[in-house]
């Protein structure tokens, strides 16, 4: 009986995955892959985004440092995302990051950097006045 049960349900198994083999179309195949490329795409940028933020961080760091300013929230925020050609013409991506300093404690300088890649292109810090 038990033997019986079990060709029964391997023989309808069978028809239910040949059905279902004949449903599957080339689109279907087809979306399915390209929203599986997609979403190992998004997940590969959010992770090298998180990577270049640290480094943005460390620059951030490395820049107030030499100018004598604080770094203030230890943070910076990417506000722009652009792709951009390095000087030997390939394709990279470019992100624009802001963070504050401050000299004296008192007032806060929006300043920012340029990131190509894992390199610093620019950086701009506006003028200030040195405490004594």
């Amino acid at each position: 009986m038990i033997l019986l049960q079990y060709f029964s349900l391997n023989l309808l198994t069978a028809k239910l995955f040949e059905q279902l083999a004949k449903n599957v179309t080339f689109e279907r195949i087809a979306l399915e892959l390209i929203l599986l490329f997609l979403l190992i795409a998004g997940g590969w940028f959010w992770m090298d985004s998180i990577g270049k933020r640290e480094v943005a961080i460390n620059f951030g760091r490395e820049i107030t440092a030499k100018m004598q300013l604080q770094l203030l929230d230890e943070t910076v925020a990417c506000e722009k995302i652009r792709l951009s050609r390095d000087s030997r013409g390939q394709m990279q991506i470019q992100r624009t990051y802001s963070f504050e300093t401050t000299a004296s404690g008192r007032e806060r300088l929006q300043c920012s950097l340029i990131l190509r890649g894992n390199l610093l292109k620019s950086w701009d810090i506006p003028p200030y006045v040195q405490p004594d």
